[in-house]
């Protein structure tokens, strides 16, 4: 009994040791994660962007929620879209505008000049964290790689886009743009319109005439066979 008792107190010993040790742990990480996430913050905050009070917590997302559950005849992205735009126009005048999701800055740059110094930026490839998610579906290709093997890939495919390749395409791009411009025309009279279905068949009519060099025709016609074994 001696034995069994001394071994349940060094286990309870153990026991204690090992929470201490994982709780000493865990708030080494939150501190971690605090001090990188006031940094950020501080410099995130410099930015143009409605004042958080008291709901800071949850960020601009209020923005959004209020058409949330409402009753509609869109989509509440619609809704989204409209509710960022108007928030951006606030801030018109800026060259960029920070609009906080919970803990996430979403900063939107919409001015030529600011595009153009991220863009020519040659240090700050690293792409966001929802990039990861596509990891396991795409791998590191281009869409998804950052760095030296994004440096490297684009290279490589830097001359297949040169402007005077592309320039051959342009009579192709002209025509089915005009197509979709007189498929738009019939839903004016319409309170909205669902683009992405006709954008896709657009995009899929320009992919097909320039890469492949075929004319699948599927904005215009119903019923096309590649465009239907694509949605079966």
């Amino acid at each position: 009994m001696s034995h069994m008792r001394e071994y349940s107190q060094l286990a309870l010993y153990l026991y204690n040791i090992l929470r201490i040790l994982l709780l000493v742990t865990a708030l080494y990480l939150l501190i971690g994660v605090y001090l990188r996430r006031r940094h950020l913050v501080k410099i995130v905050n410099k930015l143009p962007a409605l004042r958080l009070r008291f709901y800071w917590i949850f960020g601009h997302i209020h923005i959004v929620l209020a058409w949330r559950f409402r009753k509609t005849e869109v989509s509440p992205h619609v809704h989204d879209l409209l509710a960022f735009n108007g928030y951006t126009q606030i801030f018109r005048k800026e060259n960029v505008v920070n609009l906080w999701q919970f803990y996430i800055p979403f900063i939107t740059v919409y001015k030529a000049d600011s595009v153009e110094m991220i863009l020519n930026h040659s240090t700050q490839l690293k792409k966001a964290w929802f990039y990861d998610l596509l990891h396991p579906w795409l791998g590191l290709g281009l869409l998804t790689s950052y760095n030296t093997k994004w440096k490297n890939r684009r290279k490589m495919l830097t001359p297949a886009f040169h402007f005077n390749i592309l320039h051959d395409f342009l009579p192709v791009m002209n025509k089915e743009s005009s197509i979709l411009v007189d498929v738009l025309k019939k839903y004016t009279t319409e309170n909205y319109v669902e683009i992405v279905p006709l954008i896709t068949k657009c995009s899929l009519d320009i992919i097909c005439g320039t890469i492949l060099g075929a004319e699948i025709c599927a904005q215009t016609d119903e019923n096309c066979p590649y465009l239907n074994a694509l949605t079966k």
